[in-house]
């Protein structure tokens, strides 16, 4: 599977998946990693600010551009027993099956994040997760073998579901 290969934990308990990110969000996140990394020497050579300044806006470039770089790098979207978590180096979030209520297919208006709307995909052949509960109504994520996180999604979702009714707490899911 290309969703589990190289990976150091897929196994039948969680499945990670690489983002796919289009060529034009690359080409962004090239220019703007760049310009971040090119404007600290240019801030250290600069004579017109004071030493204070010129350490705090060097340390939030190189900030931003790690956070950048661990965005485009680095995110894996996993699915465990209980929940979807949006994982890298330096954030983990996790939003439990039992929030869902529907998937969606994306597109460009899925890579921008607005409102309560948070999103982690990289790519126009996203897909939009609407949620119940938490900070966000609904996140988008493009994960590289998007008919296998579908079917697997569901598939645990399905699962979570199962136990609750049979715990006395059920509930449904709509995929369009």
């Amino acid at each position: 599977m290309d969703a589990q290969q190289n990976l150091p934990h897929a196994d039948a308990e969680f499945i990670a998946f690489r983002p796919v990110m289009d060529w034009w969000v690359g080409l962004i996140f090239g220019l703007v990693i760049t310009v971040l990394v090119a404007g600290i020497p240019l801030i250290l050579w600069s004579d017109a600010v004071s030493a204070v300044v010129t350490g705090v806006s060097v340390v939030v470039l190189v900030l931003m551009s790690i956070y950048y770089i661990d965005i485009a790098f680095y995110t894996y979207y996993v699915l465990d027993r209980e929940q979807l978590v949006i994982t890298s180096h330096i954030r983990q979030l996790f939003f439990p099956y039992r929030t869902m209520t529907s998937l969606q297919p994306g597109g460009v208006h899925g890579l921008f994040s607005v409102g309560n709307k948070k999103r982690f995909a990289l790519s126009r052949r996203n897909v939009i997760i609407k949620l119940t509960k938490g900070p966000w109504k609904a996140i988008s994520v493009s994960p590289k073998d998007r008919e296998l996180f579908i079917q697997t999604i569901l598939e645990r979702i399905d699962s979570e579901r199962s136990s609750r009714a049979s715990r006395g707490k059920g509930g449904s899911l709509k995929h369009s």
